[in-house]
Parts: C-alpha cells; structure tokens; sequence
C-alpha cells in the first residue's frame, strides 16, 4: 500500500471512530476526535460534521453541569463550578487551535469571566473556612487550616494576606522536636558523632522528613531567643560500641583441567600434542572485621517527660576481603581464578574509618525510625 492511501485510510477510520463515540453519546469523545481529524485534513467531510453534531450537546452538558452545582447547597460547590468551566475552556481552545474546526463552531466561547468569578468564590469559601479552624486554637485544627488555605491559594494565588494565613497555620500546627546531642563512648570520634547529627538533622527537614507539619532543632544550634516552646524531645545515649572484630576464614580445593596439552613427541618428523589432566590446589582465605553499635532512642514528651517513643537501634558494618594462593599447574586455572588466587591480602581499615563506615549505617536506620514514629504527626 503506497503511503498517501494509508493517510487516506487512517483519517477514514478516525473519522468512523469519531461517528461512533458520537453514536454511543461520547460526545466529548467525538468532538476531540473530529477536532484531532481536522488538523490533519481541513477538508474532512466526516469530521465537520462529527464536529457540529457534537458541539451543542458538549457545550450544553458542561453549561448544564456548572449550573446543577451552582444550585447544590453542597459544601465547595464552586470548586465543581470551577472544574465544569475549566474543562470547557480546554475543549474550546482545542477547537480554536485548529482553523478547520473553528469556521465550523465559530460561536464557540470560553467562559472566562465565569471561571474567574469561580475561583474567587471557591478561594472564598476555603479562606473562610481556614479561618474558622484557625481560630479553634488546636494544632489538628490549624493543620486543616492549613490544608484550606493551600487549596484557597491554588484558586485565588494573589490574593492578599492569604499566604501569610497559611504560614500563620503552619507555625501554630508544626510540633517543633528538640534532639539533644549524641555523645560518643571514645572521645576520638566525636566530631564524627556531631557530623552524623547535624546530617541527620538536615535528612530530617528535608525531602525526606516524615512531615510538614514536624520541624525537628538542634539543640546546639538553637538560639537564646528562640521564640516557640519545644514539644517533644529526641535522646540518643551509645549503650555499646564495638571497632574490628576479626574474623578470618579458609577453605582450600583442587581443581582439575583435562585434555591440556603438556608436551610434545616426534614422530617421523611430525610434532604430535601429548594430552593429560592436569591440577591446582586453592586456597581462598575471607577476612571480615565486624563493627557494631548500639544506641537507645527515646522520644519525650517536652512538658510532662512522659516517653512517648523508645527504640535501640543496632548498625552493624561488615569490612569483607578475600584472596587466594595457589600450588600446582596453573593451566588448571582459568584467567579469572588466576587472578584471584595470585590477590594479596588487604590490610584492615583504620578503627576512624571502620567508624565512620558504620556511622553511616547509624544514621540511616537513626533516619528510618524517627521518620516512622513521626510520619503520622
């Protein structure tokens, strides 16, 4: 089939499946169709009229949408208002996108003064009703606050003063955590004990904190004159700390390579391959120096002392390294084992190293449970 009867073949069947979205009452269906079908070809015969059957009966059923819910004594019945004429407004500039279609429905029209006067009205009624749950005074109340003012902002952004309602909402819901300092059971590792908190403390407000409405402050970083209350209390105390546990093992095999070529025999003047089997003894050794913690983490309640939270938590890192030796043929080897099993041993890392390795492991699973305990507040 050469190309220009396939473009006429496809458009064909666009259009069909445009009469049939009509047929079967998708009349939104159809008109996007029938609109798409015109792009391609302006003289679409099918898609013009596909297009001014579907029309009236869109444009009647999101007019007649936005005012059912304008009649509704439903709460946030503008938002409905506001998603009808929205909607419409995007069918509308897809039809005036295209030439074609636009001579066909030339009376479209946006509702644009309508969805303007929508937006205020559903910003109104959020903004209204942040307010309400603002003035309850309970942190759950200002979080819905907080929620009604988000979804104000998004219909009426310019509004005055309405994003310093939100913040206002925002202060008085954020439960505001204290997290004390970790102290190490070595002194040589305290600068690496302060990095992995202020590390963590940076996880904890950042992307991944558990959420909005938890703000967590260092207490070596807070101010003389930090003006909010703190609510809750992170400690952290070391129960145990363990640096290079060694551990060394070793395991030895043979291996067997047959049909190698060991020499050679003359024989009236012809050199003929003398074949055998020949052998390697292995000897793999694996050394693993285990590093281990323990830390307790207790969450309290800032006015009362009541604890709220209490967890260990147990890093563990393992420093692994393997080599070998070996005896014997080395045909018996592949390319691979030979390199391995010619591999020095590796000296053990510094303790200050192995530290900080399982440091990290610290506070990731530090990370983990807090988040956890405190995604729900």
């Amino acid at each position: 089939m050469r190309l220009k009867e396939l473009i006429i073949l496809l458009l064909f069947l666009g259009c069909s499946s445009g009469k049939n979205a009509l047929e079967k009452g998708n009349y939104t269906e159809a008109l996007y169709k029938a609109v798409e079908r015109l792009r391609a070809d302006p003289d679409n015969t099918k898609a013009k009229e596909t297009l001014a059957e579907a029309f009236p009966l869109v444009y009647e059923y999101y007019n007649l949408q936005a005012k059912q819910s304008l009649n509704d004594n439903l709460k946030y019945k503008w938002e409905k208002v506001v998603s009808s004429y929205e909607t419409w407004n995007s069918i509308h500039e897809r039809i005036f996108s295209v030439q074609a279609a636009k001579e066909i429905v030339p009376q479209s029209i946006p509702y644009t003064r309508e969805l303007q006067d929508s937006k205020n009205e559903a910003g109104t009624e959020r903004e209204q009703d942040g307010d309400v749950f603002l003035g309850k005074n309970t942190r759950d109340d200002a979080k819905t606050a907080y929620s009604n003012y988000g979804v104000a902002l998004k219909y009426v952004p310019e509004r005055q003063g309405l994003k310093q309602k939100q913040d206002s909402a925002l202060n008085r819901a954020t439960l505001r955590v204290l997290v004390t300092q970790l102290l190490s059971k070595d002194p040589v590792f305290q600068t690496k004990v302060d990095y992995i908190r202020r590390e963590l403390l940076l996880s904890l407000n950042g992307s991944n904190r558990p959420s909005i409405f938890v703000k967590f402050l260092g207490k070596a970083e807070l101010p003389d004159n930090y003006p909010y209350p703190m609510d809750h209390q992170l400690d952290f105390s070391f129960e145990s700390l363990n640096l290079g546990q060694l551990a060394t093992t070793k395991s030895e095999k043979e291996i067997k390579k047959d049909s190698v070529v060991v020499s050679t025999i003359d024989k009236n003047g012809v050199k003929i391959p003398v074949y055998a089997t020949v052998s390697a003894k292995v000897i793999r050794y694996t050394k693993t120096v285990t590093s281990t913690a323990q830390l307790v983490l207790v969450a309290k309640d800032k006015a009362s002392g009541s604890i709220l939270y209490n967890q260990m938590v147990n890093p563990v890192y393992i420093w692994r390294d393997e080599w070998g030796t070996y005896s014997g043929d080395d045909r018996a080897l592949t390319k691979e084992e030979k390199t391995f099993y010619t591999k020095k041993e590796s000296a053990v890392p510094e303790r200050y190293k192995l530290f900080e390795e399982l440091s990290s492991v610290m506070q990731q699973q530090l990370h983990e449970k807090i988040v956890s305990f405190y995604r729900n507040y």
